[in-house]
């Protein structure tokens, strides 16, 4: 539900184990950054002594420890698992958990209501929101404004923060004539430009097109391990980082530049402002290279194959999510994505967390 629509996954269990059951998927999730939200019955308050387990069925002192370490932190850098003790807190802390999990960076948290205050009427108000907000500038220093006038290989590296932007991309990277490399999770970011890549970056070409960049614009990746391996890639000399939360991209890169924002639209109509760029490669012409040969190659010839029957039976308008297995992995990183939200692929618990929910 998360990955396929965007929306919030919301996941109901019972009490102990079945909590307890759903941590494979909540890992991945939260590791993905998936909003994701899990919905359990605790033990009934009024059997209850502090400290101490009494022998409830499926009794935990603290349910929501299970979810802490995992769990998306707020602006306290308190973990969004939380335990209530009365119905109006309840739906205060399920409507709080909702628009945290849905903010930028997105996130899984855990809600858990004592079985005993399941029963509990309690009138609700409605909370009506104005619509206004207040928004922070967009701030460009002058030496990445000045990176993106006088830099003439320009290269985007798309990741999940990036799904809801996908036009955004696309006519930016026309703008610059640049490349598009996307994360696992931003697979079909940006594809209706001709310059989106539709092969991974550690395949030489990649490799190679990567470290002849003058400038690298990387918006709303983490840039992880899975996805440069393990930071062993050869980044240009100049990188900018667009992202909510630019300190972990910046540190896994190297990158000296960086935009605080989730509002992509924002700035790349601030990136739009820079010199149009003259087109020095042609990425049409280097997606049917790879693809040939792979396909000519006797050791990945099985694999692509494999992928053409899928893209050929599969419509796009239909969601595929992929396994930590072999033929998963051929299809989350060469399948063809010509939209968001097309393939998902676990970067973090596999099988573990797929076979729940998530």
């Amino acid at each position: 539900m998360a990955r396929s629509t965007g929306g919030l996954g919301v996941a109901i269990t019972t009490t102990g184990p079945g909590a307890a059951n759903t941590l494979g998927a909540f890992g991945e999730a939260a590791i993905s950054n998936s909003a994701v939200l899990v919905l359990s019955s605790e033990s009934p308050i009024k059997f209850r002594q502090p400290g101490i387990s009494r022998g409830l069925l499926h009794e935990m002192v603290d349910q929501s420890e299970l979810f802490k370490p995992l769990a998306k932190k707020d602006d306290k850098d308190q973990p969004l698992a939380i335990s209530v003790t009365d119905g109006a807190s309840a739906i205060a802390a399920a409507r709080f958990l909702v628009k945290e999990l849905l903010s930028a960076p997105r996130g899984s948290g855990y809600l858990g209501i004592p079985a005993d205050v399941l029963s509990q009427e309690i009138s609700i108000v409605d909370q009506k929101n104005d619509g206004s907000f207040s928004e922070a500038p967009i701030e460009i220093t002058s030496e990445i404004k000045n990176l993106l006038e006088t830099s003439r290989k320009i290269g985007i590296w798309a990741g999940g923060g990036t799904l809801d932007f996908s036009e955004y991309i696309a006519e930016l990277s026309e703008h610059f004539a640049a490349p598009i490399f996307t994360s696992f999770a931003g697979r079909g970011v940006g594809s209706k430009s001709n310059n989106y890549l539709e092969f991974p970056i550690h395949e030489i070409e990649g490799t190679e097109l990567l470290k002849d960049l003058d400038l690298l614009l990387v918006i709303g990746s983490e840039l992880d391990g899975m996805n440069t391996k393990n930071w062993s890639i050869p980044w240009p000399k100049e990188i900018v980082v667009v992202d909510v939360q630019p300190e972990k991209p910046c540190l896994n890169s190297g990158a000296k530049h960086s935009i605080r924002s989730n509002r992509i639209d924002k700035v790349v109509s601030e990136f739009l402002n820079a010199s149009l760029k003259e087109k020095w490669i042609d990425i049409p012409a280097l997606n049917l290279k790879v693809r040939n040969r792979l396909t000519k190659s006797e050791k990945e010839t099985d694999g692509i194959s494999f992928v053409n029957a899928i893209d050929g039976g599969w419509p796009q308008n239909e969601p595929i999510f992929c396994d930590m297995a072999i033929s998963g992995y051929w299809v989350g990183v060469y399948g063809k994505n010509s939209r968001v939200r097309r393939t998902a692929y676990p970067v973090g618990w596999g099988t573990l967390g797929y076979r729940d929910w998530e």
